[in-house]
């Protein structure tokens, strides 16, 4: 059975996001990723489920900022609706 940081840092590694960066983005502090990495505390489930859901909104913002970069790369006009769309979040807006 994996542990809740073998599977953030799978995913992360998976999409290429930094895994300091989501755990900042998360708004955690950093001394929770130093403990986190270093061993010294376990990654709770709402730690983890909270620098999931970062990791996966950065991923979303690349891949909409590679689509960008490749529509004006081709002499496209870029409409921002265009360029994030089929790009769908995966949190249930309340």
């Amino acid at each position: 059975m994996q542990t809740y940081l073998d599977t953030v840092r799978d995913q992360a590694k998976l999409k290429g996001v930094d895994l300091f960066h989501a755990f900042k983005m998360a708004g955690l502090p950093t001394s929770t990723y130093y403990r986190t990495i270093n061993g010294t505390t376990e990654m709770r489930f709402d730690t983890a489920c909270s620098v999931l859901d970062a990791i996966d909104e950065q991923h979303r913002r690349d891949e909409a900022a590679k689509r960008t970069k490749q529509l004006r790369d081709s002499g496209q006009v870029v409409n921002r609706r265009s360029a994030r769309k089929g790009l769908k979040p995966r949190k249930l807006s309340a």
